[in-house]
């Protein structure tokens, strides 16, 4: 029968579109990622290749106010790499953009995460991508300037 909502879906299936058809995108294509409600695009949609060369990176991630899950060595880390932002120093996972072949990358150390971590339930998207942006930093940066993205949080009173 049917799993149920697994946080793998993030990742597996845009992995795998994108492997199957990256190459018959244009040179030089982006792929912008998001997976909810709650995240805001900033300004117009023809400066979003600019504010994402800007932060010199292969793959840029959403900020959040939040530690999420807690995890306090991560939460430090974030803190120490942006410390200009009280608002918004940490890694959402919601959404990301890179070029399509470093997409790919980061795609499949997302999904190896996942595999070594025991495939399971308790596994955690949010947590995986943190991991990552320790692993990969300066490669892999937040968007702490909010030049793409905003989260758009209710309890924030933002929508």
């Amino acid at each position: 029968g049917w799993p149920g909502w697994q946080w793998i879906y993030k990742v597996s299936p845009v992995l795998q579109w994108l492997e199957a058809n990256g190459s018959k995108l244009p040179e030089h294509s982006y792929v912008m990622f998001s997976d909810a409600f709650d995240t805001g695009l900033i300004g117009s949609a023809s400066n979003i290749v600019q504010g994402f060369l800007e932060y010199d990176c292969e793959l840029l991630g959403m900020s959040t106010v939040s530690d999420w899950p807690p995890n306090k060595e991560l939460k430090l880390f974030e803190e120490e790499k942006y410390p200009w932002t009280k608002c918004r120093p940490h890694l959402s996972a919601g959404a990301w953009m890179a070029r399509v072949s470093d997409a790919i990358f980061y795609l499949k150390s997302w999904e190896s995460d996942w595999k070594s971590h025991g495939s399971g339930r308790g596994w955690d998207d949010q947590m995986a991508f943190r991991r990552m942006h320790r692993r990969f930093y300066p490669r892999f940066k937040v968007d702490s300037l909010a030049r793409i993205w905003t989260r758009c949080d209710s309890c924030m009173g933002l929508i």
